[in-house]
């Protein structure tokens, strides 16, 4: 009961923040019925440009998601168990109270954070490690790429494979099950999970029970399944990216000539590794201040000529 308090009450604190208000106001016909939506709103609302939109009152935190989503010229509905958003061409599902969708088109459609259209995809192989509902794996393999799309949650895995399906690309989006990690394991505990998928990433449970997720030996998984080498390595798994780069025959195996990867828990190691085993390396801006950051992107080009080496500790054999 605590806990739901609690979160009831973070998820007021968020409704009314202030950024939250001014996209009511910006983008609905009656911005006040939004302020009554938690306690007496029956979800239905129409935006300035008379589209409608009913959102189930138990997401009602999800308001300011449908506003940012029409501030891209994206089109949405809601269900009780998902949420189904149009942006040009393409068409994706997720979990109702998935709050990183606006992001993630914004991300992967409009500014190209990833990188990727830089490179050229066609008949190239990628890898999706943090897959989440496939959006990255979706829009790459829709100019041409095989992705295989590594997503350890059960429910995430399903919207992959849907969003694959809807979109056309089922033949180009191979699912893999499992979370890939430097050993085997097998986590079933509710606080784990939660760091594993941020609140943003909406619901992962897909009921009331703790789903057991998979993580597996990465290099034995992929050696097993006859991926490698690749050309481009995508890496946004809340923090897997540490024991991946750090475990040397990773990158010996895959030899990726393109990484793009965020970062949880500061970038300096994993730019030092990197460089080491053979990448020119950028952090994801010129913000001086960046290096000092936890949390930011990091983009990796391996130099023409070399292969990833293998780096041990100073007086190992």
């Amino acid at each position: 009961m605590r806990g739901w308090i609690r979160n009831r009450i973070r998820a007021l604190r968020f409704f009314y923040k202030p950024d939250c208000r001014e996209l009511y106001r910006r983008h609905l016909a009656d911005p006040w019925r939004a302020l009554l939506f938690p306690v007496a709103g029956d979800g239905r609302f129409v935006f300035r440009d008379g589209t409608p939109l009913w959102l189930p009152p138990r997401y009602f935190g999800m308001l300011s998601t449908a506003c940012r989503l029409k501030e891209l010229g994206a089109s949405m509905e809601w269900s009780h168990d998902e949420m189904n958003v149009r942006f040009r061409d393409l068409r994706f599902f997720a979990p109702p109270d998935t709050k990183l969708v606006p992001l993630s088109l914004q991300s992967f459609l409009v500014e190209d954070v990833w990188r990727t259209g830089r490179t050229d995809l066609e008949g190239k192989v990628l890898l999706d490690v943090g897959a989440h509902v496939g959006f990255f794996s979706v829009v790459c393999a829709k100019r041409g790429a095989t992705v295989h799309a590594f997503e350890p949650f059960p429910l995430f895995q399903e919207f992959i494979r849907r969003n694959a399906v809807e979109n056309g690309v089922a033949d180009r989006v191979i699912v893999h099950g499992v979370g890939l990690s430097d050993r085997d394991r097998s986590v079933d505990s509710a606080e784990f999970l939660d760091c594993m998928a941020s609140p943003t990433h909406g619901s992962w449970k897909g009921g009331a029970e703790v789903p057991q997720v998979s993580l597996v030996d990465s290099v034995r998984y992929l050696k097993h399944h006859g991926i490698g080498p690749v050309h481009f390595l995508k890496l946004n798994c809340e923090g897997c990216e540490y024991p991946l780069l750090r475990d040397t025959r990773f990158l010996e195996w895959l030899r990726p000539r393109f990484i793009s990867l965020e970062y949880h828990d500061g970038g300096a190691p994993l730019f030092g590794i990197l460089d080491q085993a053979g990448y020119e390396v950028q952090w994801g801006s010129d913000d001086p201040d960046l290096r000092a950051r936890k949390k930011g992107k990091m983009f990796a080009v391996r130099r023409e000529g070399e292969r990833p080496v293998t780096i041990r500790p100073a007086g190992s054999e």
